[in-house]
C-alpha cells in the first residue's frame, strides 16, 4: 500500500502536495482581499455619490436661477404688453367718446 501511494505522489516529491492548512490559509487569503476589494468599491461608490449629488445640486441651482431670469422677463413683457394694450383701448374708447359725442350735437 506504501508504494501505491508513493506511486501517485507528484515526481518532484512531497514539497509538491497541498495540504488542508495550505488550502485554509488560501482560502483566507483570497477572502481577505476580497473583503478588502468590496471596502474599495464601497468607498469609490460613497465618493461617486457624494459627488453625484454636488452635481445634481449645482445643476439645480443653475436651473432655478435661470428659471428665475426667465419668468422676470415674461413678467417683464406681459407688464409691457398690458401698458400697452391699457393705452390703445383708452385712445380707442376716448376716439369713440368724441366721435358719439359729435354725432349727438350734429343730430
Amino acid at each position: 500500500m506504501a508504494e501505491a501511494l508513493m506511486e501517485h505522489l507528484p515526481p518532484s516529491g512531497w514539497t509538491d502536495v497541498l495540504r488542508q492548512h495550505d488550502l485554509d490559509r488560501f482560502r483566507e487569503w483570497v477572502e481577505h482581499r476580497f473583503e478588502q476589494t468590496d471596502a474599495r468599491f464601497d468607498l469609490m461608490e460613497a465618493r461617486l455619490d457624494a459627488r453625484l449629488a454636488s452635481e445634481i445640486g449645482a445643476l439645480g441651482d443653475e436651473f432655478r436661477k435661470e428659471l428665475h431670469q426667465e419668468v422676470g422677463g415674461i413678467r417683464q413683457e406681459l407688464n409691457n404688453q398690458t401698458r400697452s394694450l391699457f393705452l390703445s383701448i383708452s385712445g380707442l374708447t376716448l376716439s369713440i367718446c368724441i366721435v358719439v359725442f359729435t354725432a349727438a350735437k350734429l343730430l
